[in-house]
């Protein structure tokens, strides 16, 4: 299959890469973070709204390794999956990358995070964190659950390009993005962006079933976009002035899954490119 690009929201830079993983590529995927479950794979810790980067819960996570070099040091599980991360690392910066970025010398991608959500799983809402230019988010098995609060969708008209101009709802801080979403109420499917699977729905407090089940007869279906397994997203985390401040816009969260989805986990995979120094670049 081939994939397609599309762009899904305005402020932050948020995409849409449709088919860009194969069913086998997704599949080898799954299988090497469960093949590694007695090393790197371990629970996350319970949820935590003062760091932000361990506030998951019902989580298992594995870090795979994103360059072909690091991945040959590993068993013969591994090295028959030798070529399938490096290059979505090599897709992915290809596309999404700038040149001036991927020769800087600073530079670089993480390892791949491995995520298997169990009923309940959930990670709050947070923003990716410093240096994290670029995240690029792959569903394996198909079920969403992305919410992304402050993005401003696309749309075909002025009045988004005018938006993003005036710097829309631009918070300076995680205070003010969170004051801003709990100000203005806003719900999975109605505000934001949501990205939803086709499988079956999270559902809970503020989750997609309930967003879903809420939603006016007059809401615009604008705000929900709908992946399978094989997609993937991409957005930015940082403003695009070169100054290496934080687009809070950019925060998020994964809703929690149900307890309908406990026969099928709901399994996503992240990388996260970074750039330490930004000053100047474009």
């Amino acid at each position: 299959l081939k994939f397609t690009m599309e762009r899904a929201s305005e402020t932050p830079d948020i995409f849409l890469l449709r088919n860009f993983l194969t069913s086998l590529e997704c599949q080898r995927i799954q299988s090497m973070a469960r093949h590694n479950n007695n090393t790197q794979r371990s629970p996350a810790g319970t949820i935590s709204r003062e760091r932000d980067e361990r506030a998951r819960k019902n989580c298992l996570v594995a870090w795979l390794p994103s360059l072909p070099s690091a991945a040959a040091k590993f068993d013969d599980e591994m090295a028959r999956y030798n070529d399938v991360i490096p290059n979505l690392v090599a897709s992915a910066s290809n596309i999404l990358l700038t040149p001036s970025i991927l020769s800087h010398p600073t530079a670089g991608v993480e390892d791949l995070q491995v995520l298997e959500y169990g009923p309940g799983g959930e990670f709050v809402l947070h923003h990716d964190g410093e240096s994290r230019i670029l995240t690029v988010l792959y569903y394996l098995n198909g079920v969403g659950g992305t919410w992304f609060p402050l993005a401003d969708v696309a749309v075909d008209d002025a009045d988004a390009i005018e938006r993003r101009k005036k710097s829309w709802s631009m918070p300076n801080n995680r205070k003010e993005a969170l004051d801003l979403i709990e100000c203005r109420n806003m719900t999975p499917g109605k505000n934001g962006l949501l990205i939803r699977g086709t499988t079956k729905c999270p559902s809970g407090e503020k989750t997609v079933h309930d967003a879903l089940e809420a939603m006016d007869d007059d809401s615009d279906d604008k705000h929900v976009i709908e992946i399978n397994a094989g997609d993937a997203i991409a957005f930015y985390n940082c403003l695009d002035d070169g100054s290496g401040r934080f687009d809070w816009r950019s925060i998020h969260c994964g809703l929690p899954t149900s307890e309908e989805d406990h026969v099928r986990n709901k399994w996503v995979a992240n990388h996260w490119f970074r750039l330490n120094y930004l000053d100047g670049m474009e």
